[in-house]
């Protein structure tokens, strides 16, 4: 029943690329191919393209995070040539702008990481504060709008020093949110952290020891 509502749905309302419009898909063969890639791990942060001069991969981005086009976060994950091993961390979205959004486009990302790499997805941390949007700010800005704003779920058991976790998110500007979930992590017992994002400006992450100093 779910598959024939899925195919009627479907057909009154047929998938439609982001960028060029074309029905089929949510992002086609000859758009996605027009995306330039460059998967790079820098500065504990992998990407799989510069958000710089890449406007079919910022208006994918954009469908995907604000337009309710979710199927275009697995359209995206495949921009990676390869998923490492590891435990996928979504970064949480503030409940009254989820509330908003009605989805988590780092959730969509986390599973489908997760999917490709055989491994799991712990959606364990939480955002206590509505922080504001950070488009404009720098990164001591950014940092000082992040202060505090992550928690991690009541009665979470201590995260395990010897395996790879993965923060998920869809950008990394300045890298201080996933410095600031990676915070979080680390005090709960985390050692391994990284982050993995589908495109940067610029990645700067400030890890914090593993001692928690």
């Amino acid at each position: 029943m779910h598959r024939l509502l899925r195919a009627a749905f479907n057909l009154l309302f047929p998938l439609q690329c982001c960028n060029c419009g074309k029905i089929g898909n949510p992002l086609c063969q000859f758009c996605f191919a027009k995306i330039l890639r460059k998967q790079k791990f820098e500065d504990h942060v992998l990407y799989a393209a510069p958000l710089h001069n890449n406007p079919i991969l910022r208006q994918a981005i954009h469908h995907f995070k604000y337009k309710g086009a979710k199927e275009v976060g697995a359209e995206l994950v495949k921009l990676f040539k390869e998923i490492p091993q590891g435990i996928f961390i979504p970064v949480p979205l503030h409940p009254e702008r989820q509330k908003t959004r009605r989805y988590n486009q780092s959730l969509i990302l986390a599973r489908t990481f997760a999917q490709h790499a055989n491994s799991s997805v712990l959606d364990i941390l939480l955002r206590i504060k509505d922080t504001a949007h950070q488009a404009h700010m720098n990164r001591a800005e950014r940092l000082r709008n992040l202060h505090n704003a992550f928690a991690i779920e009541k009665n979470t058991s201590r995260l395990s020093p010897h395996e790879q976790y993965f923060i998920v998110d869809d950008v990394s500007t300045t890298g201080a949110t996933i410095q600031a979930c990676a915070t979080i992590l680390r005090q709960h017992g985390a050692h391994y952290i990284a982050g993995i994002v589908l495109a940067h400006d610029q990645v700067m992450v400030n890890f914090p020891s593993k001692s928690g100093n």
